[in-house]
């Protein structure tokens, strides 16, 4: 049984908007889209990343993930579970919204656990974040990033 544990990261949308607080798009000049996805095999301690910089021909003024998405695909279509912290809400939906937009045949269903939701539905925790619920449980905690300055520079 191959059991895949994937996290993917997204830039989001850029648009024209008239404020700052609720307010609708005018327009989008960048789509959101999947730039980078981390995984592993459980129960092997080895993980991969692939990431926009990462795939040949990669241009930042040129927003494309269709080699990222097509690297992942061929992860996915091995697995037999894949498990991921919302992915039932954001991932898969993002994958496949990529996958869809860049005419990448999608894989195999595979069948999916989505941890955000198993603990929702179990138990009741402080908070159902993944960095909380990591530490509560000791086995690590989010590296500290920029935040939104690392996505638009």
């Amino acid at each position: 049984m191959r059991i895949l544990l994937s996290d993917a990261e997204s830039f989001p949308n850029v648009g024209l908007t008239w404020g700052t607080w609720d307010q609708k798009v005018i327009k989008v000049l960048k789509r959101r889209m999947v730039c980078s996805i981390s995984w592993q095999w459980y129960p092997d301690k080895n993980r991969e990343v692939l990431a926009l910089c990462d795939m040949p021909g990669y241009d930042p003024a040129v927003p494309n993930n269709k080699a990222l998405m097509e690297a992942f695909a061929k992860v996915r279509a091995v697995a037999d579970i894949e498990v991921g912290h919302n992915l039932e809400q954001f991932d898969d939906p993002m994958y496949n919204a990529c996958m869809f937009l860049n005419k990448i045949k999608p894989g195999p269903v595979t069948r999916k656990i989505d941890t955000l939701k198993v603990l929702r539905s179990r138990m009741r925790l402080n908070s159902n974040k993944l960095d909380d619920v990591c530490q509560e449980l000791g086995i690590g905690k989010k590296l500290k990033h920029q935040g939104i300055e690392m996505l638009t520079g």
